[in-house]
């Protein structure tokens, strides 16, 4: 009988590893798969600082050639390149450009051919994501374009998506077992070890995601991971700060993971622990959307909830284990201290989703929003585990359950922990997603224009300066800047494509030399706009010129 029942444990032990590796496996295909279903959706809406104009605008017919390029953003950005590709598909660089906040402007080349040429521009936004785009113009007419170059580099995009998810797993399975390790018991030597190797993989990671963010900066090729300006690059933006911060947590956390405990080893773990928080909270999207008092502290401590559940899970399951009687009591500190945990997580969660999203419509109107309900889906199931083990497996163990009792509640802490790998995942792709805010705050960007016709002169703005309904405003003056007051403003917006008919409005007086109309633009484009203008001593005056309406 006793072989019997020995063989049939070995089976059992069998079946339930084969069973975990079909898991575990199915989970690896969708965390590689991931990247490239998620950024085939998003393709489209990659930008986080977004282009609200350019000079020429995009598809404009020019009869000569410009003598300068000019591209305005909805936030301040950095200058990673620019260049001018020419109707041949010839393309050169444009050097000394000048950054000013969101405009960047610089001189073109003498002599331009006549066809289509593309201004291709690299720039990096506020929360440190690179954001390529193109601008096509024509000089004499179109011709055969030399193409926007847009398309995303898929081997690029693997890297920065794979360096992310290993310095995720670094932070929260290695510097959390290391919080783990000083707060809720003492490593086992198998723990150890654990942590020990995902905190080589996350100190691997960091210059891997350095050299990554720079290819990507740059829109560069993978064939220039080992050129030194793909590194300067990467290092440059913000999340060249988030990156040095993990390298000195992972070195102080192999430090601690390597000497035989004592308080000079806590002091280490708990430097690291806080340095994982100040990394993430260093740059990114929810660090950088304002207000930033409340939203950097809320990724600190989101990111320390989750490296104190995630890093506990390794190092609890093979204390219980053992079943011996500090696994229980490791147990029950365990279960005392999440509860605290969780209500960290999920209320800088809930903070951060709030000001990230805004309108609940932006939940399935983005990629972002698709990816939030993926996180939220997946946590979920997180939470009902973890609520399954703590109400009706965890006094079971902690008062010495049997055998069977212990491995069910491994089973469970094993599933957690592939769908962590998910949801870190899935995480990793918001570094490919812009959020709603940067979305809604683009969308309201105006369109102004300055209009000048013999002595009047105008400022001209469309609030939002894209298609649709728009509220117009016009400030009137004469060419020597001293306002006029005006009978009567007509407003005229005409589409030189004869795509819609003209529209005209009768403006009202808003204060002195001030005027407002609402209109409706029904089309993208560069649009003749004049004002009708009346006064004492001109029956009608027109002052015109023309204004970018954005998609």
């Amino acid at each position: 009988m006793r072989v019997q029942s020995h063989g049939s444990g070995i089976r059992r032990r069998i079946a339930a590893g084969c069973q975990s590796a079909r898991a575990l496996a199915a989970v690896l295909v969708a965390v590689l798969a991931l990247p490239f279903l998620c950024l085939g959706l998003a393709t489209e809406a990659r930008a986080h600082a977004t282009l609200v104009s350019a000079e020429p605008a995009d598809n404009e017919v020019l009869q000569t050639a410009p003598t300068r390029l000019t591209l305005r953003f909805s936030e301040p950005v950095k200058l990673m390149s620019l260049s001018l590709a020419a109707p041949t598909g010839e393309t050169v660089a444009l050097k000394g450009a000048e950054v000013d906040g969101t405009d960047v402007s610089v001189a073109v080349p003498a002599n331009m051919a006549e066809g289509t040429h593309a201004i291709r521009y690299r720039i990096v936004s506020a929360d440190s994501h690179p954001v390529g785009g193109s601008v096509l113009f024509s000089v004499g007419a179109p011709s055969g374009t030399p193409g926007r170059g847009d398309a995303p580099d898929w081997p690029v995009a693997a890297l920065v998506f794979s360096s992310k998810l290993l310095l995720y797993l670094g932070l929260f399975v290695g510097i959390g077992g290391l919080a783990y390790g000083a707060a809720i018991q003492p490593f086992e030597s198998a723990a150890r070890r654990v942590v020990r190797v995902f905190l080589v993989l996350g100190l691997v990671a960091v210059p891997v995601a350095l050299a990554a963010q720079g290819l990507d900066a740059l829109g560069a090729s993978i064939g220039a991971f080992f050129q030194p300006d793909s590194w300067a690059a990467g290092a440059e933006t913000s999340f060249g700060r988030t990156l040095g911060i993990a390298a000195v947590s992972f070195l102080l956390g192999l430090a601690a993971a390597f000497l035989p405990g004592g308080r000079i080893g806590t002091v280490l773990a708990g430097l690291s622990f806080l340095g994982a928080g100040l990394s993430l909270a260093a740059s990114g999207h929810a660090s950088a959307a304002p207000p930033q008092w409340a939203t950097r502290p809320a990724v600190f401590l989101h990111t320390l909830a989750i490296a104190f559940w995630v890093g506990s899970l390794l190092p609890l399951a093979l204390a219980i284990q053992g079943g011996r009687e500090e696994g229980r009591a490791a147990l029950k500190r365990f279960s005392a201290a999440i509860p605290f945990v969780l209500l960290a997580l999920v209320a800088s969660g809930v903070l951060l989703g709030v000001v990230q999203v805004r309108e609940p419509d932006a939940l399935f109107d983005t990629a972002y929003g698709w990816v939030l309900v993926a996180k939220l889906g997946l946590v979920s199931l997180l939470l009902l585990l973890a609520a399954a083990n703590r109400w009706s497996l965890t006094p079971a163990v902690a008062g010495g359950a049997d055998r069977t009792v212990r491995e069910r509640m491994v089973g469970l802490i094993g599933m957690e922990l592939a769908l962590v790998l998910l949801v870190l995942a899935v995480v990793a792709f918001w570094r490919f997603t812009p959020p709603p805010r940067a979305l809604q705050e683009a969308a309201r960007q105006p369109a102004v224009a300055y209009l000048v016709t013999g002595r009047l002169a105008a400022e001209v703005t469309l609030r939002p300066g894209r298609a649709g309904p728009v509220e117009a405003s016009a400030a009137l003056s004469t060419i020597d800047y001293v306002p006029i007051d005006p009978k009567g403003v007509t407003f005229v917006f005409t589409d030189p494509a004869g795509r819609v008919p003209p529209v005209r409005q009768a403006g009202v007086r808003s204060g002195n030399g001030l005027w407002q109309a609402n209109a409706a633009l029904p089309v993208p484009g560069r649009w003749q706009v004049w004002l009708e203008v009346g006064d004492n001593r001109v029956e009608l005056e027109k002052v015109e010129g023309t204004i970018d309406v954005r998609p």
